[in-house]
């Protein structure tokens, strides 16, 4: 299996955390580095078709992979840190 990274997404004092792999085309949802979201910053885009994710969900709102999620990974802050379980 080849690993896959995951990404961290903000909105005020809520952490998200996604593995960065669209449901449809299995391919990393970013063409550029760290640049996940639409240029509005309201929803996670996959550069490579266009589909559009909630930020809180990972629900699939728009495009091929309707009805389909992002896979979340459990993300806990500790002492300011930032930790995501990938396994």
């Amino acid at each position: 299996m080849v690993p896959h990274r995951g990404f961290v997404v903000r909105r005020g004092s809520d952490l998200v955390a996604y593995l960065n792999l669209c449901p449809h085309g299995r391919r990393p949802l970013n063409w550029h580095p760290e640049k996940f979201l639409d240029q509005a910053n309201r929803v996670i885009l996959c550069t490579g078709h266009g589909a559009e994710f909630e930020l809180a969900t990972g629900e699939c709102l728009r495009g091929p992979c309707r009805g389909q999620s992002l896979t979340a990974l459990p993300v806990t802050v500790i002492e300011g840190m930032i930790y995501v379980d990938a396994a």
